[in-house]
């Protein structure tokens, strides 16, 4: 099994993809605390360092490069500091291809995590309240129509933060038709039947209580709230990442679930990009959806055992198996 797995990842290597999403800037702001503010019952973190990376669409982006595809990474950004400064981040990966649609009316989302002792104290969003401007989700439209033709799959990484509209979606299950590639998705919304017309749909464990309105918390309740999903989408694959109790999923009208080896926890950030990026790797490797989830499993319970919105790259997950 374990060279199995080796095998796909060297048949993915190079292979070209195309992620659409919700890109934004990660920032860990680290320090110690050791007392509480006389001004009000709150702990006073002293500033060490800051650490900056992308995030959402943008950290799948990363781990997939990390794994060894080549990715080409669609989305919006506000024509600010912070917009450059995550296309700056991105531009270091000498296999990520970015292209981001600038509007003066969005605003970079920026989330900024306060942490002491790998403990999250506070995390502050900065993002745009206004919907996506006409003109920059007919500019996301024509790039996704335009990169697709060179990829073997779309990934569609919807944070709900703009870039995921009805059209852009649209257009990702269009191009995908068209060039006979699949698609799969990341999704955020409560209503999965947004996402018909996709391959794959990986959400969380409480997205899918959200979505179907049914308790999560076991094995017979995921049972019970997987089915109630999949007969809604019949035609699509539904994955879902469970945390430290592993991913289950249907495959031939059978219920699996996929365990991860123990490890100890220091920080989930990006965790399911981490999944996201190595189910893609699976896909376009060749796997079965089983192996497919091996690799997510291993990936993800790597990602965990660091500090911050980490990446999880090849040599790591071949010397975990």
């Amino acid at each position: 099994m374990k060279t199995h797995l080796a095998n796909i990842l060297e048949q993915a290597a190079g292979r070209r993809v195309l992620c659409v999403g919700d890109v934004m800037l990660d920032r860990f702001v680290y320090g110690t605390v050791d007392r509480i503010s006389p001004e009000s019952p709150v702990p006073v973190l002293r500033k060490t360092r800051t650490a900056e990376m992308p995030g959402g669409a943008g950290n799948v982006a990363r781990n997939m490069a990390a794994m060894g595809l080549n990715v080409t990474l669609i989305g919006i950004v506000g024509e600010d500091e912070d917009g450059t400064r995550l296309a700056d981040l991105l531009d270091r990966h000498s296999n990520i291809q970015s292209e981001f649609i600038g509007s003066a009316s969005f605003q970079t989302v920026v989330k900024t995590r306060f942490v002491s002792s790998n403990q999250q104290l506070l995390r502050v969003d900065t993002e745009s309240e206004h919907a996506l401007p006409t003109n920059a989700e007919a500019e996301l439209i024509a790039a996704i129509t335009k990169s697709a033709f060179e990829c073997e799959a779309i990934i569609v990484s919807d944070y709900s933060k703009g870039s995921i509209t009805p059209s852009t979606f649209k257009a990702c299950i269009d191009s995908a038709k068209a060039n006979g590639i699949p698609v799969l998705v990341d999704p955020k919304s409560r209503d999965l039947s947004v996402y018909a017309g996709a391959d794959l749909i990986k959400p969380n464990a409480a997205e899918l209580g959200a979505a179907t309105q049914l308790p999560v918390l076991t094995d017979e309740d995921v049972e019970i709230a997987l089915s109630a999903a999949q007969s809604g989408l019949p035609d699509c694959r539904i994955v879902v990442t469970r945390a430290g109790k592993g991913m289950s999923w249907i495959e031939s009208g059978e219920m699996h679930h996929r365990r991860g080896v123990a490890k100890q926890v220091f920080d989930v950030s990006g965790a399911g990009d981490t999944s996201m990026a190595a189910i893609t790797v699976g896909v376009v490797g060749g796997a079965s959806l089983s192996d497919a989830v091996s690799l997510a499993v291993t990936a993800s319970g790597l990602a965990v055992a660091k500090v911050g919105t980490a990446a999880v790259d090849a040599d790591e997950i071949l010397s975990a198996l």
